[in-house]
């Protein structure tokens, strides 16, 4: 089998069957379709089960609610696919998006361990403008993050397809964050090679619906802990030499779009813990490279200068 689609859900019912179809309209159908029900409270199962009736590569499965994280893990534990491809229930992939990506991760197999393709945005059915990654990802390929435009492409969306290594080797998703589960497992599974596969040609659309999940959940007052744990292990892991620029560039995306947010500081702490917490941000961003910040795309130029 080539493909495993991993789709969590959590009350999905107005959209997930538009979801299932643009997938079973794949040009490729060399797939199954894992549908994990994460304790939904409306009609997501039943409308789940009635599709795997009629189509047997819909493999439905039900747990209680334990998160994104702990259903994408429950789809990898169960895939049987080459590859794993990620989607959620309320967004669709062009027609041809399986077929593109299968060619192209076959010819490339041992020069990366990951594939993305676009991420358009689009909301109240007007297309978005899309993240500024596409400035530098425009012709299918491979692309060596070491290298200078490259540091920026900052992949942190989870339009991508990975190997699958075989149960009980597959990096999963951590339960414990509540925020950045999608940059961990995406650092985690670029850092040994450090490059990425682009196919120019498919496209994810992510729609952005009513009443979506990000909002008040960025907050420092939620995350900041387990945020600043999370780059600090990456960290970590170069003690005794430079960090990699795309892992400083990553970071530096990270601190660029929660200061404009405003959801970087913790301003729940208070006296000498807001200040400690204030130099973890800090003692970071002292390992990133001027030239990093002065180069980034994006970014205002009275910004980098500041930082």
């Amino acid at each position: 089998m080539k493909f495993s689609i991993i789709m969590p859900a959590y009350n999905g019912e107005r959209y997930i069957a538009e979801t299932l179809d643009c997938l079973l309209e794949q040009t490729e159908n060399d797939i199954e379709i894992i549908v994990v029900n994460d304790g939904s409270t409306d009609s997501t199962q039943q409308i789940v089960e009635e599709y795997a009736k009629k189509y047997p590569c819909i493999v439905p499965v039900n747990q209680e609610n334990a998160g994104v994280s702990a259903a994408r893990n429950k789809g990898i534990e169960l895939a049987e696919g080459k590859y794993f491809v990620f989607l959620d229930a309320d967004d669709t992939l062009s027609s041809d998006t399986l077929q593109i990506l299968y060619d192209f991760f076959e010819e490339h197999y041992e020069e990366t361990d990951l594939v993305t393709y676009k991420i358009i945005p689009h909301r109240d059915g007007k297309r978005l403008p899309m993240h500024y990654r596409y400035r530098i990802l425009k012709e299918s390929g491979i692309y060596d993050l070491n290298e200078g435009d490259n540091w920026y492409i900052a992949q942190s969306t989870m339009n991508i397809c990975v190997k699958n290594r075989g149960r009980g080797n597959n990096i999963l998703f951590d339960t414990k964050l509540r925020f950045h589960e999608d940059q961990k497992y995406i650092y985690t599974t670029l850092k040994d090679k450090l490059t990425i596969g682009y196919c120019s040609e498919p496209e994810y659309w992510y729609l952005r619906r009513p009443g979506g999940a990000t909002g008040s959940i960025s907050k420092a007052y939620y995350i900041f802990e387990d945020t600043m744990n999370m780059w600090e292990s990456f960290f970590n892991l170069y003690p005794e030499k430079e960090v990699p620029r795309y892992l400083q560039a990553f970071y530096l995306h990270d601190v660029s779009w929660k200061s404009v947010s405003d959801v970087l500081l913790p301003y729940h702490y208070k006296g000498e813990k807001f200040d400690r917490a204030v130099e973890r941000i800090v003692s970071l961003i002292r390992r990133i490279d001027d030239e990093v910040i002065i180069r980034r795309p994006a970014l205002d130029m009275y910004y980098k200068h500041y930082l």
